[in-house]
């Protein structure tokens, strides 16, 4: 009998110190929520690419050889490359290595880059 009274005693104590714990996480949450409300809305977690990104022609010729590495098909000024053919066989004689490529990457609804498309740029 005296030990059930210790263990309610003890109960009702732990009772006793959990109630100002919960109320102090209660006016943390309040005060983190009023903190964040102010915060930019416009921050996305997807992924986006930002400005104009451009390449020299080496860069795309050097791409097209390791194409079987990088599994998706390359496209440089409508010449469409699989990334399933064998980098020896393709003709990269329409790539000028001195010119300059914009890069366009298209995905598919996963986020997987499945074409990546260099169209040349005049200068």
């Amino acid at each position: 009998m005296l030990m059930a009274s210790a263990y309610v005693a003890f109960f009702i104590g732990a009772l006793t110190l959990a109630l100002p714990l919960f109320g102090g996480i209660a006016k943390t949450l309040d005060v983190t929520y009023v903190a964040n409300a102010g915060d930019d809305r416009t921050v996305h977690s997807g992924m986006r690419e930002t400005g104009d990104y451009k390449v020299n022609g080496a860069v795309v010729l050097h791409t097209v050889l390791q194409i079987g590495q990088l599994h998706a098909d390359i496209e440089v000024d409508g010449q469409r490359y699989a990334h399933t053919a064998k980098p020896e066989s393709a003709d990269v004689s329409v790539i000028d290595v001195h010119a300059s490529y914009r890069v366009t990457h298209v995905r598919d609804g996963n986020g997987t880059i499945i074409l990546v498309r260099y169209d040349s740029v005049r200068t």
